[in-house]
């Protein structure tokens, strides 16, 4: 509009009428810039949807279970590896060493809660361990040697000798093979299969269910080779356990 004024005051009236034809078309094209700018952006493509985050999160759980079962093959099947992770656990500060435990706390907790086997393995162990010393439990592919003091030994199934504990399984295998092959709780269960972790007439059992552990009546080969009933009551609740395995 300045233009226009000055220019009807000091120039001639057709280059006048020119600029005011330029500034007429010019109108337009600002209203329009104004209405582009109101106009809200779209939303950036780096904000993540909820999908793309829970792909994500699963990729990061595989990637940690491979790397997590490639540290376990390498445990066991490497002594120098064994004695660098000794090496490391002994060295660790106490403060450091507190975290491990409490983060270990912590995720025995949740897998106590989400993992039906975890729990299982848990309360079979403390079943087990008050148990063994009341009555004679028999399984169909172990024995069952629960010890005053904790024994080292060499365990067949994980290949590698397992630190002092009481309880072990040792195999049941013909006399002329090996007789000393034993298993540790952890890897005596490592499949939990009912028929081949519980004791022979508790293959029904689900612990922590609130109901009272008894034995089913089955008739099961001796350790003579005879048969015997197998009608052995037992007056544990099997309600709560100790998270250890």
């Amino acid at each position: 509009m300045f233009s226009l004024l000055s220019c009807r005051l000091h120039r001639p009236a057709s280059l006048c009428a020119s600029v005011s034809r330029l500034s007429t078309a010019f109108q337009p094209s600002l209203s329009i810039n104004h209405h582009l700018q109101s106009v809200p952006a779209p939303q950036s493509s780096a904000i993540k949807t909820e999908t793309e985050e829970s792909r994500e999160k699963k990729q990061r759980d595989d990637y940690r279970l491979r790397l997590n079962a490639r540290r376990k093959a390498k445990y066991v099947s490497d002594p120098h590896y064994r004695e660098l992770a000794y090496a490391r656990w002994r060295n660790l500060s106490p403060a450091a060493l507190e975290r491990r435990r409490h983060a270990s706390a912590l995720d025995n907790r949740r897998r106590w809660t989400s993992d039906f086997v975890f729990k299982q393995r848990a309360l079979l162990w403390s079943w087990l361990t008050r148990t063994l010393k009341l009555r004679d439990l028999q399984w169909r592919t172990h024995e069952a040697q629960l010890s005053a003091n904790p024994v080292k030994r060499h365990c067949s199934g994980c290949g590698y000798v397992k630190p002092p504990r009481k309880l072990w399984f040792r195999r049941i295998v013909p006399a002329s093979s090996d007789s000393n092959l034993f298993d540790c709780f952890r890897c005596f269960t490592s499949e939990w299969v009912p028929e081949k972790v519980l004791p022979i007439g508790y293959e029904h059992v689900v612990f922590g269910s609130r109901v009272r552990i008894k034995p089913r009546s089955v008739s099961t080969p001796g350790r003579e080779g005879q048969s015997q009933e197998n009608t052995r009551e037992s007056g544990d609740s099997g309600t709560t356990a100790h998270n250890k395995t």
